[in-house]
């Protein structure tokens, strides 16, 4: 160094220029030190933050513990009863009134569970979107089992979707096949007490696909013409199924002892994948529940036993418009031109499945052929 100069060495001449002191100067300088830090965090920041998107859950699963305080202070105390069981339980309250004061055709309830916060979304991005102000749209989810697992992350989940959504019905009875009259039950009584003006109540799964307005279509055209032949317009539309036998053996998921159904058939009920009601239909069945014993096949119990004691209609469109687990066929049947398929169920693993069943159902076209 001379005289305050670097000496650089280019090919076998010597230059001398200040570059190398003024870059050391700055590199070392007080502020453009800040700066440079600032700048790296800034970059470490936005890394960490895509990183996280690409891999986080659906929700964050953080809640503090003032958030499920306060989402406990919202629960009302209920209780269902039959004439051989009775429980006692709390529902969450709607932090929006979603009825009252308004016209609302049709209240969708749709039973879902704790862990399938996916099929949940494929319904929200698929034929829930076709849905106008006048139809409620509630998913129906019972409490944990004592063995869930991961039960504090799905709990945190639920939490952030019902902060996110605002469209879960969730009360405390644990969620299980065993309960299921439970959840069909509190379903109902959520209705009673939030919704009890909707014209029409429909029950379906998570893995079933409606297509809302081609049911609107139909029951302006057909259904609603049904209901004015019955003097007390209690009525249920669905796939009804008739002289099916209780299955006996105790191996069996679906057995049913002779303890809770001691006759040799059922009676009529409705296909449980999806089934609508009218008003009058749920509010005649509710009113016969301590009469009635109950047990876990919930479409049984709530749309043949309570609908023959309170003297519900049944009308049977099945298949037509209510296919159950049939799949979608190319020459679909139609009426006056339009389509009369209105709900099918499928297994559904993704999202996405749910989109592409609702975009093909919903633009099926009509065949010269397929008109009655």
């Amino acid at each position: 160094m001379i005289n305050g100069f670097c000496h650089i060495k280019d090919g076998n001449n010597f230059i001398l220029t200040q570059k190398r002191i003024t870059l050391r100067h700055y590199l070392w300088n007080p502020r453009s030190c800040f700066f440079r830090i600032f700048f790296a965090a800034v970059i470490c920041f936005i890394l960490l933050r895509l990183i996280y998107q690409i891999n986080r859950p659906l929700f964050s699963t953080f809640i503090n513990n003032e958030s499920i305080r306060e989402s406990s202070k919202q629960s009302i105390n209920f209780t269902i009863a039959f004439s051989n069981v009775q429980k006692n339980y709390q529902m969450e309250k709607p932090e929006i009134d979603p009825c009252n004061g308004k016209q609302i055709k049709l209240l969708v309830l749709i039973m879902s569970r704790r862990n399938t916060l996916f099929k949940r979304m494929g319904i929200r991005k698929s034929w829930a979107k076709d849905k106008n102000k006048r139809i409620v749209i509630r998913y129906v989810i019972g409490g944990p089992k004592s063995d869930e697992e991961n039960s504090t992350f799905v709990e945190n989940e639920l939490l952030m979707e019902q902060r996110k959504y605002k469209d879960l019905i969730r009360y405390t009875i644990p969620d299980g096949y065993e309960n299921l009259h439970f959840k069909m039950g509190a379903a109902f009584q959520w209705q009673q007490k939030w919704c009890p003006n909707a014209e029409y109540i429909m029950k379906t799964d998570d893995d079933t696909i409606v297509d809302l307005p081609r049911w609107e279509f139909w029951t302006d055209r057909k259904f609603k013409k049904d209901v004015e032949k019955v003097p007390n317009k209690a009525v249920f539309f669905g796939m009804r199924l008739e002289e099916i036998e209780p299955i006996r053996d105790p191996n069996h998921k679906w057995y049913v002892s002779v303890e809770h159904f001691p006759g040799k058939f059922f009676p009529f009920y409705m296909q449980g994948a999806s089934y609508f009601g009218t008003n009058n239909a749920i509010n005649l069945i509710m009113s016969h529940t301590k009469e009635v014993i109950g047990f876990n096949m919930d479409d049984i119990v709530f749309t043949g036993t309570l609908a023959d004691i309170a003297n519900v209609t049944r009308l049977d469109y099945g298949y037509y418009h209510f296919r159950g687990g049939n799949p979608l066929m190319t020459d679909e049947h139609c009426e006056g031109g339009i389509p009369t398929i209105i709900t099918y169920f499928e297994q559904f693993k993704e999202i996405k499945e749910y989109i592409e069943s609702y975009n093909k159902m919903h633009w099926l076209t009509c065949k010269l052929n397929s008109e009655e």
